[in-house]
């Protein structure tokens, strides 16, 4: 009797085992991505004033596969809009323009950081302060998603001639 508890002890065991590391895999801010481990480092937003309308949001995105992973949108719960932007210099003036996607290199990273790459959060549901955080959704081009946290933080000034493209401030 010993041997056949046991022995139908082990499919259970297997099964939560199992259950524990998909459960540790999704904790750990790693997602399947076109069969990719695609890992997400540092993610923060910035802070703002709480009548502001517009924050950014930066985070490193990984991957260190052999394959390119493109990114193709964004959202969050806490925002009525989520895109994804690139800020460049054209004349002297800062802008920002909408992205499609972002290809994530082979064996390398995607860098989202002031004056760059960013996530562009619109229209926040309930003020945005310092302290809290922003749960964020990558979506990539295979159809699966990664779950972000961000923390928001107080960094320096935004560029003083920033031109949001035709996104309103108010």
């Amino acid at each position: 009797m010993t041997v056949s508890v046991v022995s139908n002890f082990r499919p259970v065991a297997l099964v939560l085992l199992a259950v524990g590391l998909i459960s540790a895999l999704a904790l750990s801010g790693v997602a399947l991505a076109d069969g990719a481990k695609v890992k997400v480092m540092d993610p923060w937003v910035r802070s703002a004033p709480p009548a502001m309308k517009m924050h950014a949001a930066y985070l490193v995105v990984m991957n260190p596969t052999g394959k390119a992973v493109d990114l193709v949108g964004v959202a969050s719960p806490q925002y009525k809009m989520a895109e994804l932007h690139l800020s460049k210099v054209e004349n002297g003036i800062a802008t920002m323009v909408k992205q499609d996607q972002i290809s994530v290199p082979a064996k390398g990273k995607l860098i989202f950081a002031p004056g760059s790459f960013h996530v562009m959060l619109m229209h926040p549901r309930k003020p945005i302060r310092t302290g809290d955080t922003v749960d964020i959704t990558l979506k990539f081009s295979d159809g699966s998603a990664l779950a972000v946290k961000a923390p928001v933080q107080k960094t320096q000034g935004m560029p003083k001639k920033m031109h949001h493209g035709g996104h309103k401030m108010n």
